[in-house]
């Protein structure tokens, strides 16, 4: 653990919350500071109400409030994520293997996946939202998780090790977004562990498809993912402008616009 207090409480409160219940002692051994320090750390997570301590047991309380977020995130411009994924689903095959990052977008795509299921398809993603929806597939979508260090506050498996797993994998397709995009600066994020597992599957993705809705245009955020020509294609929405579409057509990237009901390609 940390020395700096800190630092050392956000790592544990980041461990606790991997799972909804704790064995005290059980954390005490998988920590590296002493018992004595453990249990003053615990007592200001549950005084700051993180977490809940009774009869030797730890209550993760904060799980809540996350989901709340990722409602929320998922909600966010819904309307608009929906018609990107369907736009998306016309291009998976029976018996492709595709890979899904942990964007709402693609959860969205994931959704519609499950819901009319393709012959012989599996999914692989870093999702923990997309791996959940698994669950009730009976079987007919094969899922391979990324596994990896869980990030609660996105819902996602990152890190090296999903890095490390990506780079060995060969996708017939993969579906990506990023926090912003435009036709001059590509494809962008404000996470480095997403970067790496981005980098990777874009690298080893035999069909490249980015999905982002409008509201991501012209957004330039730290990171830079790649340029966009690398793409098969960028799908958006209906609410991209035709004068921006302009832009991507004059780039050489392949832009197609989804709509409430039928699809426009700019080529």
């Amino acid at each position: 653990m940390q020395r700096n207090p800190e630092i050392r409480r956000d790592n544990l409160l980041k461990m606790l919350q991997s799972k909804k219940f704790h064995q005290i002692d059980e954390v005490i051994n998988n920590t590296n500071a002493s018992k004595a320090t453990i249990h003053r750390d615990l007592d200001i997570l549950e005084k700051n109400g993180f977490i809940k301590k009774s009869y030797g047991c730890i209550e993760v309380t904060a799980h809540k409030s996350i989901e709340i977020e990722y409602e929320k995130r998922l909600k966010e411009n819904g309307a608009l994520k929906k018609a990107i994924a369907l736009s998306a689903i016309k291009k998976i095959l029976p018996g492709d293997t595709i890979f899904l990052d942990a964007s709402s977008t693609c959860y969205y795509l994931a959704e519609m996946l499950y819901e009319n299921p393709l012959e012989d398809l599996t999914i692989i993603s870093n999702s923990v939202h997309v791996q959940s929806l698994g669950k009730h597939s009976n079987g007919k979508i094969k899922f391979i998780s990324t596994g990896g260090r869980l990030d609660y506050q996105i819902n996602a498996f990152l890190g090296d090790l999903v890095q490390e797993f990506v780079s060995k994998m060969t996708f017939k397709k993969i579906f990506i977004s990023g926090a912003g995009f435009s036709s001059e600066r590509g494809l962008s994020t404000t996470n480095d562990y997403i970067l790496g597992t981005l980098k990777a599957a874009i690298k080893n993705g035999l069909g490249k498809y980015c999905l982002v809705d409008s509201s991501k245009y012209q957004r330039d955020c730290l990171l830079k993912v790649t340029d966009l020509d690398v793409f098969d294609a960028v799908i958006s929405d209906y609410e991209l402008n035709s004068e921006e579409a302009g832009k991507f057509k004059k780039n050489g990237i392949k832009l197609i616009l989804a709509e409430k009901n039928r699809e426009r390609h700019k080529k």
